[in-house]
């Protein structure tokens, strides 16, 4: 779905500045970083501009993406490929590894514990990881079928959930306004709640885990969002 709409990415998904201030604050510790699903890469140039001497790495499954990420800098090491197998993309280790956007929940629970433990192994010592995924103990709770619409100069986003079983069937809506464009889109989905996906991070070996409802920090109960922060 996601090579369909590569190319409005950017204006579906802006990068906010409390993101950028809340991966900032880490960053600013750490020498070499690693963004798995890093899409157009605009989040990693961002934190380029503010840290030049700091090493940036952005990994995508999306050809699309990872071009258009490309075009923008050189600055930026940028790979297509898949986040599975990073121990054979990459020789080197990470002082910090985020992935966001929702990024894990396109894989199954097993393959969840494989891209950990592998996560896990890139980290230098004292390394650190940030996720963020949907809070899908709120979801289920509140029987979430609708995103929160995304609706500005240049798009419409509309976002819908049909849950069967284990699974979620996410379709989206994408009317591009000023090119009298339609894109509809489908893929499953493997949601995590917050319990279990602690405990494959304890499997792991990670530690010092803290879980925020937003990149303020925010209790997560009520919160559509699932920020974690944890350490090797």
């Amino acid at each position: 779905m996601y090579k369909d709409i590569s190319k409005y990415y950017e204006y579906i998904f802006p990068v906010k500045s409390t993101k950028i201030d809340f991966i900032s604050e880490i960053v600013k510790n750490k020498r070499n970083i690693l963004d798995i699903g890093c899409s157009t890469g605009e989040l990693l140039i961002k934190l380029k501009e503010k840290y030049p001497e700091k090493e940036f790495h952005g990994l995508d499954l999306n050809q699309n993406m990872i071009k258009i990420a490309k075009r923008k800098t050189n600055e930026i090491d940028f790979i297509a490929g898949d986040m599975l197998e990073i121990e054979s993309i990459y020789n080197e280790k990470f002082d910090l590894i985020i992935s966001l956007g929702n990024t894990l929940v396109h894989i199954d629970d097993n393959s969840k514990k494989v891209l950990l433990s592998k996560i896990y192994k890139k980290l230098e010592n004292n390394g650190e990881m940030i996720l963020q995924i949907l809070n899908y103990d709120y979801v289920y709770q509140n029987d979430v079928d609708q995103l929160p619409l995304i609706d500005n100069a240049k798009i419409r986003f509309e976002r819908y959930y049909e849950f069967e079983g284990d699974v979620v069937n996410f379709t989206t809506k994408l009317y591009v306004k000023d090119e009298n464009e339609k894109i509809e889109n489908e893929i499953i989905l493997f949601p995590v709640k917050k319990g279990k996906l602690e405990e494959y991070l304890k499997e792991a070996g990670f530690k010092d885990i803290k879980f925020y409802g937003n990149y303020m920090k925010d209790n997560y109960g009520n919160s559509l969002q699932l920020i974690i922060q944890c350490k090797k």
